[in-house]
């Protein structure tokens, strides 16, 4: 483990800087090509421009992270999760046990109701356009840049219990940065947003990779962005079945943000993480 010097601790801070204008320029350069086409005169279809962006915005973040790990920070690949590509059954049932039990406690105990709108391959084929954007795209530069950079040099630097905490915050104020919600829906969309970091930060110590937690994000934001969305809002453009909520308390709601703000998020994902860390601490004493 590396001395916490104060060149190091500037070096842990500029890898994280880094790490986050990496996620940031990214996305920026991976929507160029639709503007200088757009500037030609060439119009492309949105749903086509969106695909376009799904596909080049991971692979720039990836070459971009390989370039800061490697040469910048002199890191193995390994220290920031990227190892070979494996999932496990466990991943699997993780995966989709956790939409499941929260959309099961929305639908079963609080007042709403489902509606249904009409659907087509137009339709079809924007839903596949926000999965490969939203589910694939979104969730694997989240977890390279938190779970992946992030949580490997605040690991190195200090310990694991900090890595977590502290990457759990970033991965959920900076998911508030552009937002103008008021305190209290801010407090809840930190708490939700953090729960689910932590509970991801886990998933990457306990496995040591990021595909494990990339998983859960993806299948996470497939199911309640693309899926079963579950809100008080009643009209949507391009989702044809969805939850929509009766009450307007704010802790089951989870306010501005949403149902990630929720205290029902909240708790099934701290217990969760509870079962994953004493696993881990269980592992970690019989080595």
């Amino acid at each position: 483990m590396e001395r916490k010097t104060p060149t190091n601790r500037f070096r842990i801070a500029l890898a994280i800087v880094l790490a986050i204008l990496i996620m940031v320029v990214s996305q920026g350069v991976a929507v160029l090509p639709y503007i200088i086409l757009d500037i030609a005169g060439i119009t492309m279809n949105e749903t086509a421009a969106k695909i376009m962006v799904a596909l080049l915005y991971p692979i720039i973040a990836y070459f971009c992270i390989v370039f800061l790990t490697r040469k910048l920070l002199k890191y193995d690949m390994k220290d920031v999760g990227l190892t070979e590509f494996r999932i496990s059954l466990p991943d699997v049932i993780l995966s989709l046990l956790l939409p499941l039990m929260v959309a099961a406690c929305y639908c079963l105990f609080v007042p709403g109701h489902f509606q249904i709108l009409p659907f087509d391959l137009d339709i079809a084929v924007r839903l596949f356009a926000s999965m490969l954007s939203t589910g694939v795209a979104v969730a694997f530069v989240e977890e390279l840049i938190f779970r992946g950079v992030i949580v490997g040099v605040l690991e190195r630097a200090s310990n694991r219990v900090v890595a977590v905490i502290v990457s759990s915050l970033l991965f959920a104020v900076l998911h508030l940065v552009t937002t103008d919600y008021s305190i209290a829906d801010s407090i809840l969309a930190i708490l939700g947003i953090a729960s689910i970091g932590v509970l991801l930060s886990l998933l990457r110590f306990k496995t040591g990779s990021i595909w494990s937690s990339f998983l859960v994000h993806c299948v996470w934001n497939t199911v309640f962005t693309i899926l079963l969305p579950i809100s008080t809002e009643t009209e949507d453009s391009i989702v044809p079945f969805r939850y929509v909520l009766d009450t307007d308390n704010k802790l089951i709601t989870g306010g501005s943000y949403g149902i990630e703000g929720s205290v029902i998020v909240i708790v099934i994902f701290g217990l969760c993480s509870l079962i994953i860390s004493k696993k881990l601490t269980g592992d970690q004493a019989g080595q």
